[in-house]
């Protein structure tokens, strides 16, 4: 049995916890881009989301979201919950 070091995760205001599907409905721009953090692969879009990396073996996570923040990361927070 492997016992995980990791106990719980705070999150504050996370974005980028689903880059795959946030570039599927806002794909880059010149100005907007992604191209350091996820690169123009989708499979490395999904490599860099923590909400395709989830399971029962998790550890707790206290999320906190703030109420005037972006529109994406709120609907991010609340998809990873549901996950």
């Amino acid at each position: 049995m492997c016992i995980s070091l990791i106990k719980g995760v705070i999150v504050n205001d996370a974005a980028e916890l689903d880059m795959y599907s946030y570039l599927k409905e806002n794909p880059s721009t010149k100005n907007h881009h992604y191209k350091t953090t996820c690169a123009e692969d989708e499979d490395n879009r999904k490599d860099a989301s923590p909400i395709y990396f989830l399971s029962e073996n998790a550890p707790s996570f206290l999320i906190y979201v703030g109420s005037k923040t972006f529109t994406s990361i709120i609907s991010q927070n609340k998809d990873f919950v549901e996950n």
